[in-house]
């Protein structure tokens, strides 16, 4: 389990590097409200991903393209997809493939409604008031399994975890069967 920790940490630390290298937080407060949610806030990171949601109650549409040719500017990336999503607390997303000091690294930026990230806001603070080590330990464990954002993603994680308290893997996977039969 130190290994996961260890490589938690390792990724923790790359991508503080690359939001002040590339100055992310400072240009994604131009658009609106920044968020950096997920495995990051949580410090339970496996690989080698981000995800910021900026919150905006002004034109989406005007903001995301200028945003997306800001953040290409900056970043200079290999590649970079944009979804747009009809559905308000989706919002649009911006998906950016670059390679940071050797590494690739994939970063969703997502321009959604306000209301979203005080939501988001919430919830996050919610986990994170429930994390303790042994659950950090827990989440990276579930989160290197081979099913992992294949048939499960962060979230069926987070809430096995840190709100049903499971502890062990074949707890896990029962308890995510069920979750998927009852939805």
């Amino acid at each position: 389990m130190n290994e996961l920790m260890a490589w938690s940490e390792q990724l923790q630390a790359e991508a503080t590097s690359l939001l002040e290298e590339y100055q992310l937080l400072h240009l994604c407060k131009q658009y609106g409200n920044p968020l950096i949610a997920g495995s990051f806030d949580l410090n339970v990171m496996v690989f080698r991903h981000l995800d910021v949601y900026i919150g905006s109650d002004k034109v989406i549409e005007d903001l995301f393209f200028a945003l997306g040719k800001d953040l290409a500017i900056r970043m200079k990336p290999v590649k970079m997809v944009f979804v747009g999503n009809k559905d308000e607390e989706e919002g649009m997303t911006w998906s950016i493939y670059a390679n940071v000091e050797g590494h690739e690294w994939k970063i969703n930026i997502n321009v959604v409604a306000e209301a979203v990230i005080q939501q988001m806001l919430q919830n996050q603070q919610k986990l994170k008031a429930k994390m303790t080590e042994k659950k950090r330990e827990h989440i990276l464990f579930f989160k290197q399994q081979s099913g992992y954002n294949r048939y499960y993603k962060s979230a069926h994680v987070y809430e096995a975890v840190l709100v049903e308290d499971v502890q062990d893997d074949m707890t896990f996977f029962k308890w995510l069967q069920h979750k998927k039969r009852a939805q």
